[in-house]
C-alpha cells in the first residue's frame, strides 16, 4: 500500500513539473491550419483571428 502512495505522489509531482515547464500563453509557438473546406473557414473566422 505504501509502494502505490508513493508512485501516485511521484506521478503527480511528475505531472507538476512537466505542466509548469510548457509555455501557457504560447507567444513563442506558432500554429499552422490546414483548410481544405473555405466553409470551414468562414464559420470559424473568430477562432481563426484569435489565431494570429
Amino acid at each position: 500500500m505504501a509502494r502505490l502512495s508513493i508512485v501516485c505522489i511521484g506521478l503527480v509531482l511528475l505531472a507538476t513539473v512537466w505542466s509548469s515547464s510548457l509555455n501557457i500563453e504560447g507567444s513563442s509557438k506558432r500554429v499552422l491550419v490546414l483548410l481544405d473546406n473555405l466553409a470551414i473557414r468562414e464559420s470559424h473566422s473568430y477562432y481563426f483571428k484569435q489565431l494570429r
